[in-house]
C-alpha cells in the first residue's frame, strides 16, 4: 500500500511537471507567433520613419539632428549679437572713426615711403625700379584691406567671437569702400605710375639723384587725399553698417526659421522612431526571454544603448512575461508605451521640471516659444509661413520688455489664435501630452513663469484678488468623462488653467469651446480659494490681474450639477476647492488622479 501511494504521488508530480512544460511550450509558441507577425510590421514602420527623418534633414543639408541643433544654436547666437550691434550703431563715435581711417592710410603709405628712403631712393640694380613701384601699390592695397577690417571691427564693436561667427556662417557685414580709388579720382593722383616712373628711372638710370623725395611727395598726395575724404568715408561706413546689420538680422532670422522648422520636423520623426524602437526592443527582450536568439538585423534597428543592454542581458527562465517585468523595472523609460494611465509619479513633466532651467533672457524665452509653436505646427499640419507669422505676433508682445517673467506672462495671456487655439491652449496640450519633443520647451516656459506664482502678498493687493476667493472657468467635458467628477474626488490638472473673474465670461467661454452635438458638454467651473491660506499652485499676472492655475495644480470636487438637457444656455456646473500643493510623496501615491481635458 505504501508503494502504491508513493507511485501515485510520483505520478501526480510527473503530470504536474508535464503540464507545466506543456503550458510553457504553448506560451513560447504563442509568443513566437506574435513576434513573427509584429516584427515585419515594426521593421516596415521604422524604415518609413527613417526615410521621413532623412527627408527632414535634407533641407538644411546636415547629416544628423545634433548638427542641426548646433546650427540653430550658432544662428541664434549670431542673431542676438547682431541685434545688439544694430542697436548700438546709433552710438558709433564718428570722429574717432575718421581718425582711425586717416591713421590706417598714414601707417601703410608712410611705411612704404620710409622703406624707399632707407634704400636711398636709388635702384641698386636694373629692375629694382619696378620693385619700388610695386611697394607703393602694395601699400595702397593694404590700406584698402585694412579699411575692410576696420569696418568689421567698428561695426561689431571689436567682438572677435562675433566676427568669427559671422565669417563661419558667411554673413556679410561690410562692403568695400574704394577710398584709394576715390582719392585718385578726386585729386588726379595716378595709382600705379608704372609708365611715368619707368620712364623716369630709365632716363636717370646710373645717376645718383635721390628718388626718395619723389616717393615721399607721391605718398603725401595720397595721405592728403585720404585726410580730405575720410569724413565722407566715415559717413558711408556708418550708413552702410546700419543697412548691412539690418539686412544681416533679417537673413539670420530667415535662416533660423528654416532651420528651426527643419529641426522641429526632424525631432518629430526622431520621437516616432524612438517610440518604435522602444516597442521593438520590448519584443526582442521577450524573444530573448523565451530563449530565442535575436538576429543581427534586428539588433541594428535599435539605438546603441538599447542594443548594448539587450546583448548584455541573460534570461533566467523561459518566461516572456518575466522578461517584460524585468525590463520595466530596470529601464522604465523604454516601456512607457505599456502604461495604461499616466500619474504624477510617472509623468515626464516632473522629471524635466527638476532637470531643466528657466530661460535667462527674453531672447532665450522667445526661442522656447518658437520651439513650442513650430513643434505644435508640424504635429498639426500647419504651414511654416503661418507658424512664423504667429510667432512674430507673439514676439511683438515682448517688444521693449527686459524681464523674462513679464515677457512669459504676456505670451501666456496672448489672445491671438493659432488655428483656433491660443498659446495657453497649445502649451497646455503639450504638458498634457507629456511626450517629447514638445514637452521640454513647454517645461522651460513654465519655469519662466515661476516668478508669477501666487504668494500671500498677491492676496493683499487691493482690488487684485476677489474678496470671496472665488474664480470661474468655462470649458467642456467629453460625455464619457462626466463620471470622473463626483463629491470628494481629488485630482491633479495637467496644463495651465486660466480663470475668469465673472460668471458671464466663463459662460461665454464654455459656449465657445463646447459642442453638445459632438458629445462635448459645456461646463461652468467655480473654483474656491482659501483667502486665509492662499498657498495654491497658480500664477498671478500682476500686469493684468489675471490668474492661471499652474500645471498639476490640486483640486477637490465639492459639488456637481449635471443638466439633463445640457446646452450653451444650460451648462453643467461643478464646484471645486483649490488645494495647496501637497508633498511629492502624497501626489505620487496614486490618490491624486489626473483629470481629463477640461477646456
Amino acid at each position: 500500500g505504501g508503494d502504491e501511494g508513493a507511485d501515485d504521488a510520483l505520478g501526480h508530480s510527473s503530470n504536474s511537471s508535464l503540464r507545466h512544460v506543456v503550458w510553457m511550450e504553448l506560451g513560447r509558441t504563442k509568443a513566437l507567433l506574435v513576434l513573427r507577425f509584429l516584427r515585419p510590421a515594426l521593421q516596415s514602420a521604422m524604415t518609413l520613419v527613417r526615410q521621413g527623418l532623412a527627408s527632414a534633414l535634407q533641407g538644411p543639408g546636415v547629416d544628423d539632428i545634433e548638427m542641426l541643433r548646433e546650427s540653430v544654436s550658432l544662428h541664434r547666437q549670431a542673431l542676438t549679437a547682431l541685434r545688439k550691434s544694430h542697436a548700438l550703431t546709433a552710438d558709433l563715435n564718428r570722429p574717432r572713426l575718421v581718425e582711425s581711417i586717416v591713421a590706417l592710410g598714414e601707417k601703410h603709405i608712410q611705411s612704404a615711403v620710409d622703406q624707399v628712403r632707407a634704400q636711398g631712393g636709388v635702384p641698386a640694380r636694373e629692375g629694382e625700379e619696378e620693385d619700388l613701384v610695386a611697394r607703393m601699390n602694395f601699400a595702397l592695397e593694404e590700406t584698402e584691406k585694412s579699411l575692410m577690417h576696420l569696418q568689421q571691427n567698428w561695426v561689431l564693436h571689436g567682438d572677435q567671437g562675433l566676427i568669427d561667427l559671422c565669417n563661419s556662417l558667411g554673413i556679410e557685414i561690410v562692403e568695400p569702400i574704394a577710398l584709394v580709388a576715390e582719392v585718385e579720382s578726386q585729386f588726379g593722383v595716378v595709382r600705379v605710375f608704372e609708365s611715368v616712373l619707368h620712364m623716369m628711372f630709365m632716363r636717370f638710370r646710373g645717376q645718383s639723384a635721390d628718388r626718395s623725395e619723389w616717393f615721399a611727395s607721391t605718398g603725401q598726395y595720397y595721405m592728403d587725399g585720404i585726410r580730405a575724404t575720410a569724413s565722407e568715408a566715415a559717413d558711408r561706413i556708418v550708413e552702410k553698417s546700419r543697412e548691412k546689420l539690418a539686412a544681416a538680422v533679417q537673413t539670420v532670422e530667415r535662416e533660423i526659421v528654416q532651420r528651426q522648422w527643419a529641426l522641429a520636423d526632424s525631432e518629430r520623426w526622431q520621437a516616432k522612431l524612438s517610440r518604435l524602437q522602444c516597442l521593438f526592443l520590448s519584443l526582442l527582450w521577450m524573444q530573448k526571454g523565451i530563449l530565442v536568439d535575436v538576429p543581427e538585423d534586428d539588433l541594428m534597428q535599435l539605438s546603441g544603448e538599447q542594443r548594448s543592454a539587450l546583448e548584455s542581458w541573460a534570461a533566467t527562465s523561459v518566461d516572456g512575461r518575466a522578461a517584460a517585468v524585468e525590463l520595466t523595472a530596470s529601464r522604465p523609460e523604454w516601456t512607457r508605451w505599456m502604461m495604461e494611465h499616466l500619474t504624477f509619479g510617472t509623468c515626464l513633466f516632473k522629471t524635466y521640471q527638476q532637470s531643466e532651467e528657466a530661460p535667462e533672457t527674453v531672447e532665450e524665452l522667445l526661442h522656447v516659444v518658437r520651439q513650442i509653436v513650430f513643434a505644435h505646427a508640424v504635429e498639426s499640419d500647419i504651414s511654416q509661413h503661418a507658424s512664423a507669422d504667429y510667432f512674430q505676433r507673439l514676439r511683438a508682445l515682448c517688444d521693449g520688455v527686459d524681464s523674462v517673467g513679464l515677457a512669459a506672462a504676456r505670451v501666456c495671456q496672448a489672445t491671438q489664435h493659432f488655428r483656433g487655439a491660443d498659446f495657453c491652449s497649445v502649451l497646455s496640450a503639450a504638458i498634457r501630452g507629456d511626450s517629447l519633443p514638445l514637452l521640454v520647451p513647454a517645461v522651460k516656459f513654465t519655469l519662466a513663469l515661476s516668478t508669477s506664482l501666487v504668494t500671500a502678498r498677491v492676496v493683499e493687493l487691493p482690488g487684485r484678488w476677489p474678496t470671496d476667493g472665488q474664480f470661474y472657468a468655462g470649458g467642456y467635458l467629453a460625455e464619457g468623462n462626466l463620471p470622473f467628477f463626483f463629491h470628494g474626488r481629488r485630482f491633479l490638472l495637467p496644463g495651465l488653467w486660466p480663470m475668469r473673474r465673472s460668471y458671464a465670461e466663463a459662460k461665454a467661454s464654455a459656449a465657445q469651446r463646447a459642442a453638445p452635438g459632438a458629445g462635448r458638454h459645456p461646463v461652468i467651473w467655480t473654483v474656491h480659494v482659501d483667502t486665509q491660506a492662499p498657498n495654491i499652485h497658480a500664477y498671478f499676472f500682476e500686469e493684468t490681474g489675471c490668474v492661471n492655475f499652474a500645471p498639476y495644480a490640486c483640486f477637490r470636487v465639492e459639488h456637481t450639477h449635471w443638466e439633463a438637457d445640457v446646452s450653451a444656455d444650460a451648462p453643467h456646473h461643478v464646484v471645486l476647492s483649490a488645494y495647496a500643493s501637497g508633498c511629492e510623496e502624497e501626489l505620487t501615491s496614486g490618490s491624486w488622479l489626473l483629470a481629463p481635458r477640461l477646456f
